[in-house]
């Protein structure tokens, strides 16, 4: 009951090359939630709109922001090889 999931969505992959995410174009976040079973969700697409969901608690809030990223260095590997690493790290742990 005390638990909120806050998914900050930018829709880009900005380590890998500011590459769209699904959620730019296909997957809507807040709808997934309500399809896994989470009734008590709301999108924000602005700060007070966030503000409020917070406010009423609400368990999922799937908040939009604009695609920036910070200045930073890209992940030198392509996203198969990210995978790859993942997979056998999990595998191994």
């Amino acid at each position: 009951g005390n638990l909120t999931i806050v998914a900050i969505d930018n829709a880009a992959c900005g380590s890998t090359g500011n590459q769209q995410t699904c959620t730019s174009e296909q997957i809507d976040l807040e709808l997934m939630a309500r399809a896994s079973g989470i009734r008590d969700t709301q999108k924000a697409h602005t700060g007070q709109e966030l503000k409020q969901a917070v406010i009423r608690k609400k368990t999922f809030i799937h908040s939009i922001v604009k695609p920036y990223n910070a200045s930073c260095r890209e992940i030198p590997f392509p996203a198969s090889k990210i995978k790859e690493r993942f997979m056998k790290a999990v595998i191994h742990a």
